[in-house]
């Protein structure tokens, strides 16, 4: 029996939809259907507020505590955007869309994502937010996938990068974290996080991966680290071509600093 026209329309429109839905992240969340995102995969944001500032597309959910603000902390978005892309040299041609949620329980439902607070699409400059996070973290993430053509695959760095930038509280004491650990010999060598990060306690990983790219980036500068950063190369051949040293003497360097008490203080 040959099947009818609106039968077989139905039938692409169902495979497609599967397609999309499985393109990116889970699940995509463009609220307008006329942009990339299907109309079936949007509902949930058609109520929330919107609000445009000079770089961002806000979507807040009305119960976040951050409805009633948005416009100042728009303004703090704006201030962090431009002096991340002023560090990083890199220029957006398009708004980033950011998606506020009412709370971590909602983003974690949303988005599947139960150990972290926010999440980002740089394919689809999509930021995801739990209320409150800094958001220098995933801005970072998607601006610095604008370096070059290339984006690393090793969480030490990206991570690290996008908690050098996070504007939070961490961020002004992570060698003081990062020696605490060292300290107390949870931190033995930088080996671990270079292989396993993702297999780690988060609650050590970030912050020692933030004042590992911290140093890197004062001891040897921003511009060898964004070569770092491009270079696609395996980790311990592109420490020696960048920097000169293989990545263990860099690793054993940076924690000879964290030893140094007049250096690093304890946190």
């Amino acid at each position: 029996m040959k099947p009818s026209n609106r039968m077989l329309g139905f039938f692409i429109f169902l495979f497609a939809l599967s397609a999309c839905a499985a393109d990116d992240y889970r699940p995509t969340s463009l609220p307008d259907s006329a942009l990339r995102t299907p109309p079936a995969l949007t509902y949930a944001y058609r109520d929330w507020l919107q609000y445009e500032s000079k770089h961002f597309l806000f979507h807040c959910d009305p119960k976040s505590p951050l409805a009633g603000r948005i416009r100042g902390h728009a303004d703090m978005y704006d201030k962090i955007f431009e002096e991340i892309s002023q560090v990083l040299g890199v220029q957006l041609n398009e708004k980033i869309r950011v998606y506020l949620y009412a709370s971590h329980e909602a983003f974690s439902r949303e988005s599947g994502e139960s150990l972290y607070v926010g999440r980002v699409s740089r394919r689809l400059m999509e930021i995801h937010e739990s209320p409150f996070v800094p958001p220098g973290h995933e801005m970072a993430h998607l601006l610095a996938d604008h370096i070059g053509p290339v984006y690393p695959e090793y969480p030490l760095l990206t991570e690290g990068l996008a908690v050098y930038f996070e504007g939070s509280d961490r961020q002004k004491k992570l060698h003081g974290i990062a020696k605490d650990y060292l300290l107390r010999k949870e931190l033995t060598s930088l080996e671990p996080l270079k292989d396993r990060f993702r297999d780690l306690k988060p609650a050590m990983t970030y912050p020692v991966a933030g004042s590992f790219v911290k140093y890197l980036i004062d001891t040897y500068g921003l511009e060898k680290f964004k070569e770092l950063w491009v270079s696609g190369l395996e980790l311990e051949r592109a420490f020696s071509k960048v920097y000169g040293k293989s990545f263990r003497r860099v690793g054993q360097e940076w924690m000879e600093m964290l030893k140094n008490p007049s250096t690093v203080p304890s946190f």
